[in-house]
């Protein structure tokens, strides 16, 4: 084992500056606001080909009048839907 002391330093302290350190975050901080425009289309055609894709799978069914269809039971009170269901 080398002791903290006695072993290199890394690359990232040798090759420090104070000056092009703040350069650099000069221009990180000039390109931030078009990294988050070029996220914010991939996130917008990601969710459109998402919907796309959901949208070719699923099959059309008109319905006729008198068709007999299932529906939501929205119960006002849960003791009410109980009794409609037959549940003690």
């Amino acid at each position: 084992m080398i002791l903290a002391g006695i072993g290199c330093p890394s690359p990232r302290v040798t090759h420090y500056s104070l000056k092009t350190n703040e350069q650099r975050l000069r221009n990180n901080l000039d390109i931030l606001e078009e990294s988050w425009l070029t996220a914010t289309v991939r996130s917008e055609a990601y969710r459109y080909r998402t919907t796309q894709y959901h949208n070719n799978k699923v099959k059309n069914k008109r319905f006729k009048f008198r068709d007999l269809v299932l529906r939501k039971l929205e119960a006002k009170d849960n003791k009410e839907s109980k009794g409609k269901l037959g549940l003690k």
